[in-house]
């Protein structure tokens, strides 16, 4: 606990095990959330979004490419996260993880996400079957690190999508011309969101949502579900794990008939009362964020559009 005095540590702990944080909220509460849509020409993609005082901002590039062999009509989708000009304390401190290793995984896991759920789709991006498409990169900067990356992140890459505007292209004697004067929003299907819970060993399994960075160091396990207004799981990932139990974790592992979840249960060590009632806050949370996004969307400007979630 590099940054943390024990006084400070042992208080913070003490707050947590007894349902109380430090900057009053509960357990399940969120801290306020802000997303600015860029609307300029240059900004395509842009998005700053504040999860509190953790920032991310936003930037979509795009380039015609070559579709993959064998996927002639699938454009490309890329996620690149950065925080490189932050120093970043590892989520868990008695975890080895990493800054490159974090990166890593928010990348992946926002790209699976996305894919398998299809919250787009790569046949939009296409221009001429076999020969051209589109090659969009949502490059995402931390620009302030106060902890919960992973929802933050999600978010940011999931508006940054929604505000990505596609150019006509036409092809006449052989010649490419891309007119940016004729644009078109990138088809966003469904909005999928993060919650992420974390988790105390010794708290009776009590989770704790959208924790500030010194919680997070403190913490000895995560489990995120994204999930959408439509009720869909679209995925599930976690780091660490709670002491259960070898045979309750089996057991709660092979009760379970998707294999994500599965997963997500015996690393964690999650039991299944806990992960529904997690499941149970992750769909309110998805269903309040899509509800006032698609309220803020028409009236999107360069001012803060501010997404004001209410605690449950």
């Amino acid at each position: 606990f590099a940054s943390l005095s024990v006084n400070e540590r042992d208080f913070i702990l003490e707050a947590l095990k007894s349902d109380f944080r430090i900057d009053a909220r509960g357990l399940t509460d969120v801290r306020p959330i802000q997303a600015k849509f860029g609307t300029a020409t240059n900004k395509n993609g842009q998005v700053l979004l504040s999860y509190g005082k953790t920032k991310v901002l936003t930037q979509t590039h795009l380039k015609l490419s070559s579709p993959q062999p064998g996927r002639p009509q699938e454009g490309f989708l890329k996620f690149n996260a950065d925080f490189d000009s932050l120093n970043h304390m590892a989520e868990f401190t008695n975890q080895t993880s990493t800054v490159q290793e974090m990166k890593i995984e928010i990348q992946s896991f926002i790209d699976k996400v996305i894919r398998n759920s299809r919250a787009t789709d790569k046949e939009g991006l296409c221009i001429i079957s076999g020969k051209l498409v589109w090659s969009v990169t949502v490059q995402m900067h931390l620009l302030n690190d106060d902890g919960n990356l992973f929802d933050a992140f999600f978010l940011a890459a999931v508006l940054a999508l929604k505000n990505t505007r596609i150019p006509e292209v036409t092809l006449a004697s052989n010649k490419i011309r891309i007119n940016d004067d004729k644009q078109k929003f990138l088809n966003v299907h469904h909005l999928p969101v993060a919650t992420t819970f974390y988790f105390l060993q010794g708290q009776d399994q009590k989770p704790i949502v959208d924790v500030n960075s010194k919680e997070e160091r403190l913490c000895d396990a995560r489990l995120t579900i994204v999930m959408n207004s439509y009720e869909d799981i679209c995925g599930i990932s976690s780091l660490g794990a709670l002491n259960l139990g070898a045979t309750q974790q089996q057991a709660e592992s092979e009760d379970s008939e998707d294999e994500d979840m599965s997963e997500a249960i015996a690393t964690a060590g999650v039991d299944h009362a806990t992960l529904f009632e997690c499941m149970d806050q992750a769909l309110v949370r998805a269903k309040q964020i899509t509800t006032l996004v698609r309220s803020t969307w028409e009236t999107r400007n360069d001012h803060f559009s501010i997404l004001d979630i209410k605690s449950q």
